[in-house]
């Protein structure tokens, strides 16, 4: 296989052949149609030519970008244009002071002496990406025969409007991309999934209308995108799914798929198999097609943040396709429910009808329990963090008689503090939920209550492993060696479930923090005030006087209507 810095010189010296005077230009929009085209013939992959060309427009885009760098005590300032000329004086030969500084000042100081190699580091391009047997064709020949031949093809050249759009498509799958990969933006713990006054407004007006009014709205926003960028191809459907494959790992970018398939929460069979890699790639192009735009907010939805919902439920013959989707905020789909239309309706209307107090009042008591849940955890992982000469955490705070004395919330808010310490896939991690598991060959592998770990079909070292009561230790896989040995263990794990159940007990959490958490001492033996968990508990008491005096207020207020 050919480097990548000759795959690249070819198609340089292709795409200058093509443009009329020679010199290829990043910014014209007819010339960044002759690349594409010519990549295209080259039968390069779609990622390739996607990442070629957004490269080029990003590195373009930046050219008046200010750079302010010292030299001989003065500030000066010029711009990323400058600072790259700089860059390819100083690989001539024609370097100086203030030009080395320019150049560190804009990141480009090295660049020139990679840049062969800059899309093979940068994760993105990498040169199994570049199938040179499938284009690496003399293209000299074909030019020396074709030189003298009229064009026939001027005609069909596409508008410069066309090639606008073209580009303006590209820049927006590249910004939806990134949609899907992006963060959840909405508030974690208590009072994440809250609408506000401003939603409920909204939400009312949402469901005010009649299916037809929102599919005609739906169909009105598609229509609206499709003017700006055209109608999104299956082909683009791939490549923005290439381009979120090269920013993830195989096991994130798995479990991206994993959640695209059940978005919506569709009948099962379209959610494994040849259906559900379809519903991946049709969810994907109704994203794309709608910008993810909530059909309540009018507003762009993260991914992360998204719910696929149907404007005709599946219960009332609604289909699960594209033309019964819409996008919302998931704060609204969870509010929503399991309520039918007209439940929706009441409840929405009961909310709307509180007083400022009643809002506040909501709002406190949410911040509160997180306030509480969050201040508690980081106070025990920084209580054990403080290690000592042995690396052994510290547990000055905690005792045998404490962990006893606590209630349900206080234990899990230690479990999590113990658990950011540990971390997850240590054997001393203490799960909180209900599903415990534990680590075999580097994987984390659910076990019951019995102790009998879920086998993996493909692994025969977990087929007929049972673990301790705290998943820390397990036995020989007991069916290794046999042909039947996954069913049998999966038999025995279905078995062990059944009659111990999966849930988690407050009592099984006290008893795994006692395990798990080595040398707690039965009773302190120190009289000594923590100051940090005062301060906690301080605080806490004070917010509970506010919620209280909230209470008394609205409970004034409804006295005397």
């Amino acid at each position: 296989m050919k480097h990548i810095s000759e795959i690249i010189e070819n198609i340089l010296v292709e795409w200058a052949y093509r443009v009329h005077d020679g010199m290829p230009n990043p910014k014209n929009a007819q010339h960044i149609h002759e690349l594409r085209e010519s990549m295209e013939e080259m039968n390069l992959p779609n990622k390739v030519i996607y990442e070629v060309i957004q490269n080029l427009i990003n590195e373009q885009d930046d050219d008046e970008e200010k750079v302010t760098f010292k030299h001989d005590g003065e500030t000066r300032t010029i711009t990323k244009k400058t600072a790259r000329q700089y860059a390819s004086d100083i690989k001539q030969g024609k370097g100086n002071d203030e030009k080395e500084a320019a150049v560190k000042a804009a990141n480009l100081d090295g660049k020139d002496d990679t840049k062969q190699d800059k899309e093979d580091d940068s994760g993105k391009l990498k040169p199994a990406d570049f199938d040179t047997e499938k284009y690496m064709t003399s293209k000299d020949d074909e030019k020396d025969s074709e030189v003298d031949k009229p064009s026939d093809t001027d005609d069909k050249k596409p508008s410069e409007e066309q090639l606008q759009k073209e580009k303006k498509k590209m820049e927006y799958l590249t910004k939806i991309a990134d949609l899907f990969i992006s963060p959840n933006t909405e508030e974690k713990g208590s009072g994440r999934f809250r609408l506000s006054k401003e939603d409920v407004d909204k939400f009312k007006e949402h469901q005010s209308k009649t299916p037809e009014q929102l599919l005609e709205e739906q169909k009105a926003r598609e229509q609206k995108r499709k003017d700006e960028i055209g109608e999104i191809s299956d082909e683009e459907t791939e490549i923005v799914l290439d381009i979120i494959k090269s920013k993830l790992d195989s096991k994130q970018f798995n479990a991206l798929k994993s959640r695209i398939k059940k978005k919506g929460d569709p009948p099962g069979e379209y959610s494994k198999g040849e259906k559900g890699a379809q519903r991946v790639n049709s969810v994907i192009q109704h994203y794309l097609q709608t910008g993810g735009i909530s059909s309540i907010t009018g507003e762009p939805v993260p991914f992360s943040d998204s719910q696929l919902d149907h404007i005709i439920s599946l219960d009332n013959g609604g289909v699960d396709g594209p033309e019964n989707w819409e996008w919302m905020e998931s704060r609204f789909n969870q509010f929503k429910g399991k309520k039918t239309k007209p439940e929706v309706i009441k409840a929405l209307e009961e909310r709307g009808q509180r007083t400022d107090e009643e809002w506040m009042l909501e709002a406190s008591q949410d911040e509160l329990s997180q306030y509480e849940k969050e201040a508690q955890a980081e106070y025990w992982n920084t209580i054990f963090a403080d290690t000592d000469d042995d690396g052994n955490p510290g547990i000055d705070s905690l005792t045998i008689e404490k962990i006893d004395n606590m209630t349900s919330g206080e234990l899990d808010n230690l479990a999590k503090g113990w658990g950011r310490f540990v971390g997850e896939k240590s054997p001393l991690f203490i799960p909180r939920y209900g599903t415990r598991k534990t680590e075999i060959d580097g994987k984390q592998h659910a076990y019951s209550r019995g102790g009998d770990v879920k086998p993996d079909k493909n692994n025969p070292n977990t087929w007929g492993v049972k673990t301790d009561d705290m998943g820390a230790t397990w036995s020989e896989p007991k069916y290794k060696n046999d042909s039947d040995g996954y069913e049998k263990a999966l038999a025995d794990y279905d078995k062990s479930r059944a009659s111990g159940g999966a849930k988690i007990t407050t009592g099984e959490v006290r008893e795994m923090i006692k395990a798990k958490i080595k040398g707690i001492p039965k009773k302190s033996t120190t009289d000594e005030i923590d100051v940090m968990f005062e301060s906690i508990l301080g605080q806490i008491e004070s917010d509970k006087s506010k919620i209280k005096d909230l209470k008394k207020t609205i409970k004034t207020q409804k006295a005397e209507q």
